[in-house]
């Protein structure tokens, strides 16, 4: 009868479980990174949520699993990832590929390895009582604009209504919104997901802002991913973005 045989069926089914969780065991090992490859990531700003993926990757363990160990690093005004990849001191920045081209062309090692922005995130903005109907309108006036690189945006712009960055009068901006709240310059050079709602907030809402698209002038520049990894860490880190 069965019951007699139970042993023998207990160990044939313990032998089945065994060669099943080693199978799995042995699958899992395979796929794993025998090595970890440190990687020192430059983001394009300060910490902020528009970074919010790579540091909730970081937690989670994403970068872990492909064997990344990814230093998360701020940047700022007088701070900027092309520059410190270039120099070797980051191994991946965030940036704009009009920089990479820039730096290319200059001899720096640099090359775009991700792309992940379909157009622009940048807007220029004017309080509504300064108001433009063309852009030559700004001719002489103060502009607030991120320097090193970020400005070649709005410098494409101009050159559509064959103006020149000299015909504006520069104001370099750092993180604070206040300058341009306070009237420092007429138009200020912000991000979707940063400065934009910052002023709103400030204002009570966006109907109290004029919001120029570089998308309007055929001159938007996306932002994207640049290092000087290797060709096997630029794949695994695309993956990881």
């Amino acid at each position: 009868m069965w019951w007699r045989n139970r042993p023998r069926i207990a160990l044939i089914a313990v032998a089945i479980i065994v060669a099943i969780v080693g199978f799995f065991y042995y699958q899992w090992q395979s796929h794993r990174p025998k090595t970890t490859d440190e990687i020192n990531l430059r983001l394009e700003w300060t910490v902020q949520s528009q970074f919010a993926g790579y540091i909730v990757a970081d937690r989670l363990g994403y970068y872990a699993q492909e064997g990344l160990k990814v230093n998360i690093r701020p940047a700022g005004p007088d701070l900027k990832p092309l520059t410190t990849v270039a120099a070797g001191t980051d191994d991946v920045g965030i940036g704009v590929s009009n920089q990479v081209a820039l730096a290319q062309a200059n001899g720096a090692p640099v090359k775009v390895i991700a792309q992940m922005f379909q157009d622009s995130a940048n807007r220029y903005v004017l309080l509504s009582k300064n108001r433009i109907g063309d852009l030559a309108e700004l001719r002489g006036k103060k502009v607030g604009l991120w320097l090193g690189g970020d400005e070649a945006e709005f410098i494409a712009m101009l050159a559509t209504k064959g103006m020149k960055l000299s015909d504006v009068q520069v104001v370099p901006e750092g993180e604070s919104v206040v300058p341009f709240l306070n009237g420092d310059y007429v138009l200020s050079e912000v991000t979707i997901y940063n400065e934009l709602n910052q002023i709103e907030d400030a204002l009570g809402g966006s109907q109290a802002l004029q919001i120029i698209s570089p998308s309007s002038y055929n001159s938007a520049i996306v932002a994207g991913h640049f290092g000087s990894l290797s060709e096997g860490v630029d794949a695994r880190m695309a993956i990881c973005n």
